[in-house]
């Protein structure tokens, strides 16, 4: 295993721990480059009614790049809500695996506790986070 596939596997390790099927990510816009194809995006949660930073685990649990000097995720591309894509691809990356290994009723389960569609498959666990703009 590589550093930077360690880095990854720990970060997704750490978020599992705080960020469960169901919670809410906020997400602050830090920075829209002049071509508008890339943007910093700081992503946070609320634990114990208090905000907490979870940038850099999110970095390094997509692989994606953390800008130190604009403090935030570096997400590129445009057309769509760039913080809804963060925050759905960190849903596929902690939650995709354990999905695919849950019989239909252990799935149908955690969807209504994610408050998502009880029929949803685990290629839908994208939506087992919720995203919400600062």
């Amino acid at each position: 295993m590589t550093a930077k596939e360690r880095r990854e596997h720990e970060a997704r390790e750490k978020l599992r721990e705080f960020v469960k099927p169901g919670a809410t990510v906020y997400t602050i816009i830090r920075h829209v480059s002049r071509s508008g194809m890339t943007r910093v995006i700081d992503p946070y949660i609320i634990e114990d009614g208090e905000p907490r930073w979870i940038g850099r685990y999110v970095s390094d649990a997509l692989s994606w790049s953390y800008d130190d000097k604009k403090q935030g995720v570096r997400v590129g591309g445009c057309g769509m809500d760039m913080g809804f894509h963060l925050v759905y691809t960190l849903s596929i990356a902690l939650f995709l695996d354990k999905a695919r290994h849950m019989t239909d009723k252990q799935l149908i389960k955690a969807n209504e506790k994610a408050g998502t569609r009880p029929d949803c498959g685990p290629w839908e666990s994208g939506y087992w986070l919720k995203q919400r703009w600062m």
